[in-house]
């Protein structure tokens, strides 16, 4: 005699507490008592049956296609604690489950009354009576649960929405206080700040984690050493900087702010652009790397992607092969004509792109520049990442304003407003500093080093690491109608007038920076 047991707990916390051990111990006592071989134990954990989750995509949907499947063969004994671990929905369709696992000849047993179901249940009156109450009960219980657990829920949010500070679920360095009704910093505080001052340090979560189990830093949760997960957690979790972001929940100056808005912002941007890269730098399987613009380039007309296109081939002219690849608009892929845009030589365009980084690379010319330089570039990263987060608030602001008229969210959107535009002034600020330090070595200089990177460039691991220093230095790259190219990089605006033949390239539409070339 085969016997399975289904367990099921809603509540992941249980997971260690006595449901499970509840749940095991009475399928062990019934297998015993019936001489029965218990040769499965399936778990839906934190899975909740008042809307069937667990019967559509929880591990009671394989057991029933197993059963459907005739991989619990007839005669199989399945093992329930009660009958609300099959189903808390609907009446109709909980009834229907429960009867058709019965027709397929698998009896089920509900372990805390000891009662046995088979096929001949299925059209005993008694039983069906009992089935349809207890599911009943089963389902209004639920259904009672959930309407107190979103009227408490709705309770906390408009004390929320009052500049109240009801007892939430919070982070570990943090506990409430029921006295002042408000949230205090605890003694794992004091490691928050640490992890963000690691971080910007190492530039690597896997880093941060050895350095902190190094130290001997204890965990903030329920693992044993700290891992690149748990390190992620706390550096884009807001409650450092003291805002709720708790499902429907939002609201600033909430908890007690840890680690300053620079600080928070600047590894934001730090990990948004590590992504950014992540997205765009992907080598071809054969270690080679084509187009080193691959996810910067975009179309100046329409906005969309740049492709490349075409191939190398032999050339009786110049008796040797010739790249003839081309990068087009991602709009010309179905269509020949596509948004306009004309396609740009790609052997040019590299031989442009190469003389473009080694100027970038030149500047600035002086140790304390340099320092300045690279904290400029970090706190423009900083407030550009700052700024799209408070536009993003603003937007769900207007959403809720246009459904709920407020004074109070009126106030609130003017001095997001107000953030914003004090945000633009400090990065025009910073970039017009930027652009100020910026300034060229020598031409000799320069072109030396364009000429060891056209040699460089022959490598394909070369190609990988420069088309990757491309991805940090640019963040606009765009192609025009007129043939020409726009470029934002490092704090500098750059126009190109063409890629081929007098090719000028101006650094912040001044002249004196202006470097002429002829490519072909």
């Amino acid at each position: 005699m085969k016997a399975i047991l289904y367990q099921r707990f809603s509540d992941s916390t249980q997971s260690v507490g006595s449901s499970i051990y509840r749940q095991s111990k009475l399928a062990t006592e019934w297998c015993d008592k019936h001489g029965a071989e218990l040769i499965d134990v399936v778990t839906d954990a934190g899975v909740s049956a008042f809307k069937g989750k667990h019967a559509k995509r929880g591990a009671l949907s394989e057991v029933i296609t197993a059963i459907e499947n005739g991989d619990i063969p007839k005669g199989s004994y399945l093992l329930i604690e009660n009958i609300d671990r099959l189903g808390r929905d609907q009446i109709a369709e909980a009834q229907e489950r429960f009867i058709s696992i019965l027709r397929r000849g698998v009896k089920i047993v509900t372990l805390q009354d000891g009662k046995v179901f088979d096929e001949e249940s299925a059209n005993n009156m008694g039983d069906i009576i009992w089935l349809v109450v207890s599911m009943a009960r089963a389902n209004e219980e639920s259904k009672t649960k959930s309407n107190r657990a979103f009227a408490a829920w709705e309770a906390k949010k408009k004390d929320v929405d009052k500049g109240k500070k009801p007892k939430l679920r919070c982070p570990s360095w943090l506990d409430y206080n029921n006295e002042t009704e408000s949230y205090e910093l605890n003694d794992k505080a004091k490691y928050i700040e640490l992890i963000f001052d690691l971080y910007i340090e190492f530039r690597s979560m896997s880093a941060v984690a050895r350095e902190l189990n190094k130290l001997g830093v204890p965990r903030l949760g329920k693992a044993k050493d700290w891992g690149q997960t748990s390190v992620r957690w706390i550096l884009i979790n807001k409650a450092v900087i003291g805002e709720l972001h708790s499902r429907s929940l939002r609201a600033e100056n909430f908890f007690p702010q840890i680690v300053s808005d620079e600080k928070f912002f600047l590894v934001r941007s730090i990990l948004d652009k590590k992504n950014d890269e992540e997205n765009k730098i992907s080598p071809k399987s054969n270690g080679e790397y084509s187009n080193v613009l691959t996810g910067i380039g975009r179309c100046g007309v329409c906005g969309d992607t740049m492709f490349m296109h075409g191939k190398s081939r032999y050339s009786e002219k110049a008796g040797a092969m010739v790249n003839y690849k081309y990068l087009k608009c991602t709009s010309r892929r179905h269509n020949y004509k596509g948004c306009g845009l004309p396609t740009f030589r790609y052997i040019y365009l590299e031989a442009v792109i190469s003389v473009i980084a080694a100027k970038l690379e030149s500047m600035p010319n002086s140790g304390e520049s340099i320092s300045r330089s690279g904290w400029l570039k970090g706190t423009i990263d900083s407030l550009l990442t700052q700024l799209k987060d408070t536009e993003s608030k603003i937007d769900n602001l207007i959403d809720v304003l246009a459904d709920t008229p407020s004074a109070k969210l009126k106030t609130k959107l003017k001095e997001l407003e107000k953030k914003c535009s004090d945000i633009r002034v400090d990065i025009d600020k910073h970039k017009a500093e930027l652009s100020r330090i910026s300034n060229s070595k020598s031409d000799s200089s320069l072109f030396t080093k364009v000429k060891l990177s056209a040699e460089s460039m022959k490598d394909p691991n070369y190609r990988v690491r420069f088309a990757s220093a491309i991805s940090r230095m640019v963040d606009k790259f765009i192609f025009n109608q007129d043939g020409s190219i726009y470029i934002e990089a490092m704090g500098n605006t750059i126009h190109v007038n063409r890629i081929k033949g007098d090719v000028e390239i101006k650094f912040n539409d001044s002249d004196e920076s202006m470097i002429r070339l002829t490519v072909k």
